[in-house]
């Protein structure tokens, strides 16, 4: 069952991947005027204009410009950037690993102090600790992107855990003289992580997007400054690789937190 479950959640990710590049694809017919002329600039001589949308297949039909695209696409080629002078493909590659080691420590820092500080104030509720916890809710955000990140995480790994807390089966557990550490580790965190680890998903794609303000602003060689530098430079294929690159991680970190929810909940691996 939890096989069959799996491979329904991988085949659900082809109409979900065809959007995210149907959407990408659709970016550069959305832009008001002529893309080529928006690239190249109004003084640009015609022989370049038209060669330029030779190279991009904009003289062909809007359906052979899709199909083209989606081939190229499945090939891993995105393509040329007119400003970096390479691939998109490898421009994007060379910037990916360093935009994924920002938000991976970012998520990391969030989620390693959200655990303790979560559980700790859920178990001191109205201690000095709960109030500082919950202060930093106004605090953090403030901060870098992982502090912003962990602000949510505590408030809502403190609430999961309050009310895990004062669940039957922890009471059972309890009088069953279970020792204290089990019965929070084991009984109560778990249950309690459920819809952290759905939050903690979708904040972790929404750290990439988060990259890109705080790449551009401390000079990170990342996707997000990457995504920036081509727009500036009016690169208009290397936008839509990085578009697509963000996308299709975004969608992978979803699968992923699904799958993960389904690991923790065995109520989750038995439903059809």
């Amino acid at each position: 069952m939890t096989g069959s479950l799996g491979a329904r959640r991988l085949v659900l990710l082809v109409p979900t991947l065809l959007g995210v590049v149907t959407l990408v694809f659709a970016f550069l017919h959305l832009v008001p005027g002529d893309p080529v002329e928006i690239m190249l600039g109004e003084s640009a001589a015609p022989a370049d204009v038209a060669a330029l949308r030779r190279d991009l297949g904009l003289d062909r039909s809007l359906p052979a410009q899709y199909a083209r695209f989606l081939l190229r696409a499945a090939r891993g080629d995105l393509g040329q950037s007119i400003a970096f002078r390479t691939s998109v493909a490898r421009a994007v590659a060379g910037r990916y690993p360093a935009t994924l080691e920002l938000a991976g420590a970012a998520f990391v820092l969030a989620l390693g102090l959200a655990l303790p500080l979560g559980v700790a104030a859920a178990l001191r509720p109205g201690s000095a600790l709960d109030r500082i916890a919950r202060l930093a809710s106004l605090v953090l955000p403030a901060t870098t992107l992982g502090l912003g990140m962990l602000a949510i995480l505590v408030r809502l790994v403190r609430a999961s855990m309050i009310g895990a807390l004062g669940e039957d089966y922890v009471r059972s557990a309890r009088a069953k003289g279970a020792p204290e550490w089990r019965v929070i580790t084991v009984h109560a965190l778990r249950n309690a992580l459920l819809p952290v680890t759905t939050v903690a998903g979708l904040q972790a794609g929404a750290l990439l997007a988060g990259a890109i303000i705080t790449e551009t602003i401390f000079a990170w060689p990342g996707l997000g400054r990457l995504l920036v530098q081509a727009i500036d430079a009016r690169d208009y294929p290397l936008v839509q690789g990085c578009v697509l690159a963000i996308g299709l991680t975004y969608v992978g970190i979803n699968t992923a937190t699904d799958l993960l929810h389904r690991a923790i909940d065995p109520r989750l691996r038995d439903a059809r």
